[in-house]
């Protein structure tokens, strides 16, 4: 008789076990899968971020006395830039790919902070958001750089960026660009025409 009570004593004692380990386990995968969908949230938070535009970058220096920033369309910028020099066929060609046209000028003489160092901070920041240098061109007083990011199969956006002691003009181009279109325009005796930029400053 007592081997009964032993034994069911012991049966009762299995049966709260294995209970007790069902509602230890069903607790673990109810922590496991909310800190895996906790995950998963914070992933797709973190994916759908808005990227840095260029005029988030532009914006920056909003309030940087001498600083302004403004868009031009890619219609006038082909008349005003127009003047049959060398390059200025290919450069007419590239604007036709183009979808807008931004501008960040800064007048810096007199200013605390001077144009190249202004120059110097917008090239590491479209350094930083994945733009490359297609040409660069430095002189004792002078900077010039010719930037581009990739869309899908073309680039996305082209960055010209030129400074002097005095002044600093930043354009963004943006567009479906043909890589062709851009190469014939990188010669080195034709990408002196988007120098011409500076009539930009207005």
């Amino acid at each position: 008789m007592i081997n009964k009570f032993v034994y069911l004593a012991e049966l009762i004692f299995s049966v709260n076990s294995i209970f007790f380990m069902v509602k230890k386990s069903k607790y673990l995968l109810f922590l496991f899968v909310s800190l895996f969908l906790l995950s998963v949230s914070c992933s797709e938070n973190k994916e759908k971020q808005t990227p840095v535009t260029t005029e988030d970058i532009f914006l920056d220096f909003k309030d940087v006395k001498g600083m302004a920033f403004f868009n031009v369309p890619p219609s006038l910028v082909s008349l005003f830039m127009k003047n049959g020099n060398e390059g200025d066929k290919e450069f007419q060609e590239l604007l036709k790919d183009m979808k807008k046209i931004s501008v960040l000028r800064y007048k810096g003489e007199g200013q605390k902070i001077p144009s190249m160092s202004i120059f110097d901070d917008l090239d590491s920041k479209f350094f930083k958001n994945s733009f490359h240098d297609l040409a660069v061109i430095k002189q004792f007083d002078k900077k010039f750089k010719l930037k581009a990011i990739e869309g899908q199969g073309d680039f996305r956006e082209l960055i010209v960026i030129f400074s002097d002691n005095d002044y600093l003009i930043c354009v963004s181009f943006v567009g479906n660009i043909e890589y062709q279109k851009v190469a014939n325009l990188s010669d080195p005796e034709k990408i002196g025409v988007l120098k011409n930029l500076e009539r930009l400053r207005l």
